[in-house]
């Protein structure tokens, strides 16, 4: 798996980027993304595309929600804290399910 752009790790960064970049390594759009995934993701495409483009917050559910869609640690994709991949997934969803 790829390592993330620098700029990506930046906690100042805006979620909605990692997202974004996260998804286009598996998915060429996210209206593929969300065809895929329809029943997991709990939004409609519109929705979830605005999750993408950031012009519908990214909250922590939501996180959790795609980062276990797309194998990615939910912190890392909200705050850019964090191991990119979910190797110590467990711990950092202890993190997200208490906020």
């Amino acid at each position: 798996q790829p390592k993330p752009p620098k700029q990506l790790t930046d906690p100042g960064t805006r979620p909605h980027l990692r997202l974004a970049w996260v998804r286009s390594l598996s998915f060429k759009s996210a209206a593929a993304f969300w065809r895929a995934h329809r029943s997991s993701i709990g939004i409609s495409e519109p929705g979830y595309r605005h999750h993408e483009n950031g012009h519908r917050p990214l909250k922590y559910g939501d996180a959790k929600r795609y980062g276990a869609l797309l194998s990615v640690n939910p912190v890392w994709l909200m705050d850019g804290v964090g191991a990119f991949e979910p190797d110590n997934f467990s711990v950092h969803l202890d993190r997200v399910d208490a906020m």
